[in-house]
């Protein structure tokens, strides 16, 4: 037998339910943690002590594990149950694998993003399988879809609360912040963060307020379809737990209206629409069956791609509109990469590097994604990425149709209310403990109103998607998988590890996959090598890479602390309390015992001049830095032995070292600098060190220009920066200034000449152009080069 699944409802086997809650329980862990490259070193431990509260590389390939494991359980369930694997979806699903453990060998970037893409796609068809049965399909819809309440708490936190105290904050204090960046004021880096910073955006835990709009766009779209459902049995009190949806659907709505985005607003209305369609044409009673909706829905998906063509392929100056134009510079720097790599693509970490090569020269972003799933998974993976592209459209061409013949009956899924809320409350208590270091007391209650609003949302869609038949409850779901993928055509959805299990999960269900009792099952040993591998290869080595990490930043996040509380407005020098916590603090941070003590004795004389005594503490406390930067970079660099092809620990290194070497003199400053050095040429050309450690050497050669052979090497590593990032203007204004300094002025205005070629191209973004003082010193460069020619 080998067809589309409509048998009878089997009972729920244990293994199937287990495997369900961890599929559904890690979806959901992901929409509520931060998930980024780097806990600690992203920034200057010494200067913001607290760690990204949060997941690194290891939690999140951890979480993978977790998801792969939660998916053979479910398929290994069904051969239990004789239901049969889809061998198709198996297969396409499981292809990549060999090209993504090639890239993760070699790029630690593409080793976890890899393994999020993996698990999810894994993930999809696990979910798909479990599709076949009403029970499951309801139990994890309402799971998933319980995820929008907490997003719509904190994306109203971050709107109204948090958005209005960052800008008064970064107001206040706005000279400090750009130089604890390293940024002048009116340069476009500083420009840039101050444009951002004043959107009042939500996000939830995602980090883009796209991503953000496009899971609450999904949640608007299946709640929308519900509140026009009419149950298959009469119940009159299913009123009220459609009013908890109605409340979720609008408030989310609004949210998505306020954060501005064009692609959500559109996405969210095409849903909306769909709905609408549906409900006209009796397609929420009766889901259709023709081959006109299967075709129109993925030349939907396929128009969102021609809708960028056409956009880019237009006058730039023709249309305001300037995101769609964007896209077509990913799309067309993506097909550069395919083209060049057809066989392997570039990884799913390399992206970044790849693009700089064959962006266009107007185009003004540096970005890690094509901001296309499609484009995406064929620029990451060559040729084989076809097959999860192709995956994508066998799911939407089966979520099209069904039979109806399964009714179910009044109160068979009361069952499912102990399950689901088991999953929603171990995924809440997760994440707590992951964010435990930034929870206050607010926010702690604000996190058990978002539970019980995940509760609530969860009975509602047992309550009622257990009175309508599972074709008409998949139909919904098939819309909202739909509002899902038609973003992510358009938006970085699913190259952002948060939120690409928790789509692809809610796409599987809403279509059932077919079986073949055969052989689907002998598929089953390959994720589960994948998964040892991952343990062996990925989060073992990683953790303990992350503990040396750990131990290097504790030193500096002493000094850090000890910085934010001499700054504090409110600390009360002359208070013996606060007065004894300070010195404390410095002795904790490496201050000698004997200058304490100094200080202890001269504490009421000081005090009198409490700018000045402040002015004295932050000087005593930053005379500790280089110490205990020597301490941080013998650590990191035993850390960077661990995993040499995970470059951001290498670029830390680079950094502290660099930073150390600012405040020492002899033979110690001679010592860092070499370390940096010999980092930086260390690390491997892949993934996203290449740019980084050609410009990060430059600023190390910049800070020992004395001698000529540093210059030269100077040289070397700015012509390393253009290789690598062909359109780069601040390297050639860097390369510039350098040739004009060794008097070879023709090269000098050659190289000026260019700088200003490629900024004035950059006109889509003004931002990102050159300040007026450096273009001022590209044209005296310029006409320097023109004077001497002439005399």
């Amino acid at each position: 037998m080998n067809q589309l699944q409509q048998q009878p409802d089997k009972p729920v086997s244990t293994l199937q339910l287990v495997g369900a809650c961890l599929m559904a329980g890690v979806a959901m862990v992901r929409c509520m943690v931060v998930i980024a490259p780097m806990r600690l070193f992203d920034v200057d431990p010494a200067i913001d002590p607290l760690p990204l509260a949060g997941l690194g590389p290891a939690g999140s390939m951890v979480l993978d594990l977790l998801l792969v494991c939660g998916a053979v359980v479910c398929l290994f369930a069904e051969c239990r149950q004789r239901r049969g694997l889809d061998p198709v979806l198996l297969v396409l699903a499981i292809l990549p694998l060999p090209v993504i453990l090639l890239h993760a060998g070699q790029d630690f970037e593409s080793m976890w993003r890899g393994s999020g893409w993996f698990a999810a796609v894994i993930g999809l068809v696990a979910a798909a399988h479990l599709a076949r049965d009403h029970r499951m399909t309801v139990l994890m819809s309402a799971v998933l879809l319980s995820i929008a309440c907490p997003l719509l708490l904190r994306g109203l936190v971050q709107v109204f609360l948090d958005h209005p105290q960052t800008v008064a904050f970064f107001q206040a204090n706005k000279q400090m912040i750009l130089e604890e960046k390293g940024w002048l004021a009116g340069t476009p880096e500083a420009l840039i963060y101050e444009r951002r910073l004043m959107q009042p955006e939500a996000t939830g835990w995602f980090g883009f307020s796209n991503i953000f709009g496009s899971v609450i766009a999904a949640a608007v779209t299946f709640c929308a379809g519900v509140l026009l459902l009419r149950p298959s049995v009469d119940d009159r009190a299913e009123g009220g737990w459609k009013g908890v949806l109605f409340l979720v659907g609008l408030l989310g709505l609004g949210l998505v209206l306020l954060n501005g985005g064009l692609g959500a607003i559109v996405v969210a209305f095409a849903g909306l629409l769909l709905i609408m369609v549906s409900w006209f044409n009796g397609w929420l009673a009766s889901p259709p069956d023709g081959r006109m909706v299967r075709l129109g829905l993925l030349g939907l998906l396929v128009l969102a791609l021609v809708v960028v063509i056409v956009r880019g392929l237009l006058p730039v100056e023709m249309l305001q509109e300037k995101s769609l134009l964007f896209r077509w510079h990913y799309m067309t720097g993506a097909l550069a990469m395919f083209l060049e790599h057809p066989l392997l693509g570039v990884g799913a970490g390399g992206f970044d590097d790849a693009y700089l090569l064959g962006r266009p020269m107007e185009s003004p972003e540096e970005v890690n994604s094509a901001h296309s799933m499609w484009i995406d998974w064929l620029a990451a993976m060559g040729i084989v990425g076809a097959c999860w592209v192709l995956l994508t459209m066998i799911q939407l061409w089966r979520g099209v149709g069904g039979d109806d013949r399964n009714e179910p009956g009044t109160g068979s899924m009361r069952s499912l209310f102990f399950p689901s809320s088991i999953v929603i409350l171990c995924s809440c208590i997760i994440s707590l403990w992951i964010e435990q270091r930034v929870i206050g007391t607010i926010s702690l209650l604000g996190v058990c109103l978002g539970i019980v609003l995940m509760l609530m949302m969860s009975a509602s869609v047992i309550r009622i998607l257990e009175r309508v038949s599972l074709a008409r409850a998949r139909w919904i779901l098939m819309l909202a998988g739909f509002v899902l993928l038609l973003h992510a055509q358009i938006e970085m959805s699913l190259w952002q590890p948060g939120a690409a299990a928790w789509i692809l999960l809610l796409v599987g269900l809403a279509a059932p996959a077919a079986c073949s009792v055969s052989w689907g099952r002998w598929l089953l040993p390959i994720p589960l090598a994948a998964c040892v591998l991952l343990l062996v290869f990925g989060i073992i080595p990683t953790t303990r890479q992350d503990l040396l990490v750990e131990e290097a930043a504790a030193r500096l996040q002493s000094i850090g602390v000890m910085r934010q509380e001499i700054i504090d407005p409110g600390l009360r020098l002359q208070d013996p309390a606060d007065a004894e916590e300070i010195l404390q603090g410095l002795l904790a941070a490496g201050t000698s015992p004997g200058y304490v003590d100094h200080l202890r004795s001269q504490w009421n004389v000081l005090a009198v001049e409490p700018l000045a005594l402040r002015n004295l503490l932050l000087e005593v406390n930053a005379g500790n830095t280089p110490a205990a930067r020597m301490h941080a970079t013998s650590l990191l660099d035993e850390a960077v032995d661990r995993m040499r092809c995970r470059h951001d620990i290498s670029l830390a290194l680079a950094d502290q070292a660099l930073r150390a070497a600012q405040r020492l003199e002899g033979d110690d400053r001679t010592r860092m600098q070499q370390l940096a050095l010999e980092t930086l040429d260390a690390a491997s050309t892949r993934g996203r060190s290449a740019r980084l450690s050609a410009a990060t050497a430059a600023a190390l050669m910049q800070s020992m220009a004395d001698d000529r052979p540093v210059g030269d090497r100077l040289r070397e590593a700015l012509v390393e920066w253009i290789q690598l990032d062909p359109n780069s203007v601040h390297a050639r204004v860097l390369l510039a200034g350098v040739l004009h300094g060794s008097e070879e002025y023709a090269e000098a205005a050659s190289i000026a000449n260019e700088a200003i070629l490629i900024d004035e191209a950059r006109s889509l973004d003004p931002l990102k152009q050159m300040p007026g003082n450096q273009r001022e010193q590209m044209l005296r460069i310029i006409e320097d080069a023109r004077i001497r020619e002439q005399g």
